[in-house]
């Protein structure tokens, strides 16, 4: 199971203008259309909302990775229970 952030799924639906419901943990981001430039606003935007800086290899994912793979990339931490993670299965709806 991938670990993916709440919060993470509502920046990318927000950003992308689209529902949650829309995509999942296997959605990949040239599915949903999303390019270097689009990437980087992603990342920015989560580096502002969530005031936290996340790896330089987030900006390597290829346009083939899926929101999951993007996800791990995404600090959470397992012992922190306000932590907006939820866990989700590769495929299932996020």
């Amino acid at each position: 199971m991938d670990r993916i952030p709440e919060h993470l799924v509502a920046l990318v639906a927000g950003q992308l203008g689209v529902g949650p419901d829309q995509f999942s943990a296997t959605t990949t981001l040239q599915d949903l259309g999303i390019d270097s430039l689009g990437l980087m606003e992603l990342v920015v935007a989560a580096e502002e909302r969530f005031g936290i800086v996340l790896p330089e290899d987030v900006l390597d994912l290829a346009p083939n990775a899926t929101l999951g793979e993007a996800a791990r990339l995404f600090p959470v931490t397992e012992s922190d229970p306000s932590s907006p993670a939820a866990r989700i299965a590769p495929g299932a709806e996020l």
